[in-house]
């Protein structure tokens, strides 16, 4: 029986210092090696969420930007995505520059921004309308001022129906990220399952966020971090120990154990 199992990354692979302990990616190692498949699925970049693959064991497939596309890092494919309308996603661009919000861009392996860079998948913006192409994954405003993200976020609903990801804070500033109106978690689980052949039975979540939710929602079975809310908690079938405890290696380890696999 193989089993195809989606682990957020911050607050759920990782710990609150942003590593990824030895027995979680051992225990990654371990059940890939028996071919069930972990893929990372998180709301970060592509680029971002394949160098957390690399480090971790985990599989050839990843899920980027919220759910917004599952890509396939060994054969350099994107297998599914879902993306931004380009004339509202203009107007909205050009309504955050007025503001002053800052900005970035997922669009293929990269990054778009409009301040200072801080590695190099992100290139600085110098005309908006040479970006903005019909293959815009997700959109991150970043501010401290809630007020400016507060107007933005009202324009947005305004003119367009496009998903706004619940905020949280961005490195203690706070910001939100827009995403097409199917992208999710969820979803992304369901369309990798059916491309992988795998039955929704066998299919399992471990998350602690609100875009997490959906996948929660979708996976047979689920399992939320001690770490999150109790939101969060309530749409998990189960609760495993914290980011900082290995939660992560503690649910892998339980399902090799109950599978007898060695």
């Amino acid at each position: 029986m193989k089993y195809l199992i989606l682990i957020d990354i911050d607050g759920t692979l990782e710990t609150d210092n942003k590593s990824v302990s030895s027995r979680v990616t051992d225990t990654i190692k371990k059940i890939t090696k028996q071919g069930h498949i972990v893929v990372l699925a998180s709301g970060r970049p592509r680029y971002n969420v394949i160098n957390e693959k690399n480090k971790t064991n985990s599989s050839n497939y990843i899920i980027s930007s919220n759910g917004a596309e599952i890509f396939d890092d060994t054969n350099n494919m994107v297998i599914y995505g879902t993306y931004l309308p380009v004339n509202e996603l203009l107007q909205i661009l050009n309504y955050a520059t007025k503001l002053k919000v800052k900005i970035k861009i997922a669009k293929e392996n990269f990054e778009y921004i409009n301040y200072q860079k801080e590695n190099n998948c992100q290139i600085l913006i110098d005309d908006l309308k040479k970006v903005i192409t019909p293959n815009i994954k997700q959109v991150m405003f970043i501010s401290h001022s809630n007020i400016k993200l507060e107007k933005l976020k009202k324009y947005i609903t305004k003119i367009s129906n496009i998903k706004i990801v619940k905020e949280s804070t961005y490195n203690q500033t706070p910001w939100f990220s827009i995403i097409n109106q199917n992208a999710s978690k969820g979803n992304m689980l369901k369309i990798l399952a059916k491309h992988l052949n795998i039955p929704l039975e066998n299919t399992i979540a471990i998350g602690n966020d609100y875009n997490d939710l959906s996948m929660l929602n979708a996976a047979h079975n689920s399992y939320a971090t001690e770490n999150a809310n109790n939101i969060v908690k309530a749409h998990a079938k189960y609760i495993t120990y914290s980011n900082n405890q290995d939660g992560v290696a503690i649910v892998l380890e339980k399902i090799m154990q109950e599978k007898n696999i060695k």
